[in-house]
């Protein structure tokens, strides 16, 4: 699509950007390593990510309006019930991925430690082995570690606890949606249940991405 290649574009001139600014300067001066590391893969992974998913801020609500009035259209009123599980999953999954987005800054901050740590055993190596530092070195590096992999282990459990709760909305919304719609006396044909579901299908990914951190 053209936002995808667009983002590709975009993420592929501020590395290049950054990395020419890089070899050009002496000093890095109040940054570190880390941060450095993290501008070349997390900062750019979050710009590409901007540029594939921001036309969803337009055509999200857009595209929810119409999905709504199409089901207003094809069943009955009485099936807009069924988006009253959506309306519940928004703040679920808010929830969720704030949790995740604190987890994974930890993850961030934890990685630039441990990058800059690493830095400097490596520029004074000499004089950690003259004073035999190396058990202390090692096992400060591996603590910091072992803090970030427990981060990561936390921020990747809810994050599949949210996939799981999301794959499992659409299921939820359709049920709903249809036993309210029978359960009123209307019939409801094979096309306008997959018509139904499709929409509910859709508008998942709508909403994970509005609710995400």
């Amino acid at each position: 699509s053209i936002s995808s290649r667009t983002a590709i574009r975009l993420r592929a001139a501020c590395l290049t950007m950054l990395y020419r600014k890089v070899i050009r300067v002496h000093s890095l001066g109040d940054k570190t390593i880390g941060e450095l590391v993290n501008m070349f893969a997390s900062d750019s992974q979050r710009l590409y990510q901007m540029v594939v998913f921001g036309p969803m801020i337009i055509s999200g609500p857009v595209s929810m309006t119409l999905g709504i009035l199409y089901i207003l259209w094809l069943l009955s009123p009485w099936a807009l019930l069924g988006m009253l599980v959506f309306i519940l999953f928004y703040p679920i999954q808010y929830g969720m991925s704030r949790l995740v987005g604190r987890y994974q800054a930890k993850v961030v901050s934890m990685a630039d430690k441990r990058i800059c740590l690493t830095s400097e055993i490596l520029s004074s190596i000499k004089l950690i082995k003259m004073y035999a530092w190396e058990k202390c070195f090692t096992k400060t590096l591996f603590d910091l570690r072992d803090k970030e992999l427990q981060f990561l282990q936390v921020a990747m459990y809810f994050q599949s606890l949210t996939v799981s709760v999301a794959s499992t909305v659409p299921i939820v919304t359709a049920i709903v949606m249809f036993l309210t719609h029978i359960g009123m006396g209307y019939d409801i044909t094979p096309s306008q249940a997959f018509s139904a579901i499709c929409f509910c299908m859709r508008q998942l990914s709508t909403v994970m991405i509005f609710t995400s951190e």
